[in-house]
């Protein structure tokens, strides 16, 4: 990744994917566990819940539980949430 992306990007932490991706690209599924993790120089942590809530679309007020584990399978088993108003709207126009 740092070949292509240099000093700060994002990498799959566990799975099949690999080589990265630039902080600038949509992240991919965010699944129960963490799953991404930041490179930075030769430091790599692990996103946070609130990063994970952002790159999903949900805004700052929008509640989760406080530990990072069930925080991290709420999101995890979510739906983004402009994907879920466009099913509904979908579903919506469809019924009329």
């Amino acid at each position: 990744g740092r070949a292509r992306f240099g000093e700060r990007f994002l990498i799959a932490y566990y799975g099949t994917a690999s080589g990265g991706r630039p902080l600038n690209r949509p992240l991919g599924t965010v699944t129960t566990r963490d799953r991404h993790a930041l490179v930075e120089g030769d430091l790599l942590r692990m996103l946070s819940v609130e990063e994970c809530r952002a790159a999903m679309g949900f805004p700052e007020t929008y509640t989760l539980p406080a530990g990072k584990k069930a925080a991290m399978k709420m999101l995890g088993n979510a739906v983004v949430p402009a994907v879920a108003r466009d099913v509904i709207r979908a579903a919506v126009e469809g019924l009329q």
